[in-house]
């Protein structure tokens, strides 16, 4: 895996050192991950000499991601001064150590730290780091390969197994390993509540969402539309009819399973404007 190459400096006590004439600086490989198609690098270089001081951050160890997570940063320190030179590659609380000079165990890495010498570290940007309910791209699956750009989220983590329970957008159960995702900020798919107002442009119908969630497939909801009665419709194939600010609601949508034999419970009567008025609610599938 490479990273991005940023330009030669080392901090060494109090000053910055260019890389010595004449010698010129590897070709950068850069680590980008890819989410819905937009490049963006989550990862890294500081090289700081700690020769004849520290590094001035501490850390704590991230058992979800078995990585190391920066708690606090010293002020004056090594890592806060190279911050101040390289305001775009700063590194900020919550980032985490990914390897040090090579070296990727939490041990290791601990080890190499403690050494008086060029450090070349790697960090990783909090927001790029997975948790539960984190927007994901899959990069990556050995079981299904075909499912490689999907979009989804993470579920929950299992320690035993080293592996995510990521949820894809179209319903897909996958166990993943943290390298088979990518952070992304795609947006969600809209999620509909039962008795909100929706509208079908494929339809052309305006209805009330009576089942979040259709039986057996994740991308459909179940609308009771006006006119043409009960449909399960794709949930990307709806939009959201969003009630205007300070209204009142003065009406209200009630669907029932009528059943043979059952009956509503209601006395009504007819107004001059051909509206029905209840009257009454005696047993029935209302009550």
């Amino acid at each position: 895996m490479g990273h991005p190459s940023l330009r030669r400096l080392m901090l060494a006590g109090n000053s910055l050192v260019p890389q010595a004439a004449g010698i010129s600086p590897p070709t950068p490989i850069v680590d980008r991950h890819y989410c819905n198609g937009i490049s963006r690098p989550c990862e890294y270089l500081v090289e700081v000499d700690t020769s004849e001081e520290r590094f001035g951050i501490h850390l704590q160890i991230d058992k979800l991601n078995r990585t190391l997570k920066i708690s606090s940063i010293d002020s004056g320190g090594l890592i806060a001064r190279w911050g101040e030179e390289h305001s775009e590659e700063a590194v900020a609380l919550g980032d985490h150590v990914l390897e040090v000079n090579g070296l990727r165990a939490i041990d290791e890495i601990l080890a190499e730290c403690r050494k008086c010498q060029v450090q070349r570290v790697i960090f990783k940007r909090a927001a790029s780091i997975l948790k539960a309910n984190s927007r994901i791209q899959l990069v990556d699956h050995r079981d299904q390969p075909q499912a490689k750009g999907k979009l989804g989220k993470t579920v929950q983590w299992y320690g035993s197994m080293m592996r995510w329970k990521v949820r894809l957008d179209d319903g897909t159960v996958l166990m993943c390993r943290s390298t088979d995702l990518c952070p992304c900020d795609a947006p969600i798919p809209m999620e509909f509540g039962v008795g909100e107002m929706v509208q079908s442009q494929s339809l052309g119908a305006k209805g009330v969402v009576c089942a979040a969630q259709a039986t057996g497939s994740p991308q459909t909801v179940r609308v009771a539309f006006f006119n043409i009665g009960l449909r399960e419709v794709a949930r990307d194939g709806l939009q959201l009819i969003a009630k205007e600010e300070g209204t009142t609601e003065v009406e209200f949508y009630v669907f029932l399973e009528k059943g043979r034999g059952a009956k509503l419970g209601l006395d009504v009567t007819a107004l001059p404007d051909g509206c029905l008025q209840v009257t009454s609610i005696g047993r029935g599938l209302v009550q």
